[in-house]
């Protein structure tokens, strides 16, 4: 009798063991699968972050921006006279 009461003791041990297990494994599969939710929401707004800056970043883009607000002007191109000029009066300096 004592044997028996002996093996049920570890038996319901044991069972009690692997339902802890079984609860902490589901415990962790759920937020394996949030984790996994999460990742693919920010793989989509990377995709889109992305898209966005190439379209900000575009040649066009840019060169439209500027002329509106930077306002840039030509300048005139100096001879070649000029920069000799130019060269020779900062040397005297």
């Amino acid at each position: 009798m004592k044997k028996l009461i002996i093996l049920l003791s570890f038996l319901s041990l044991f069972l009690t063991a692997i339902t802890f297990s079984n609860l902490r494994l589901d415990q962790l599969e759920e937020k394996l699968i949030a984790v996994k939710q999460e990742n693919i929401k920010l793989k989509h707004q990377l995709n889109f972050f992305k898209s966005e800056w190439e379209y900000v970043s575009s040649p066009e883009n840019i060169e439209q921006l500027s002329k509106i607000f930077l306002e840039l002007e030509t300048i005139s191109l100096i001879n070649k006279e000029s920069f000799i000029n130019l060269l020779n009066y900062n040397e005297e300096k």
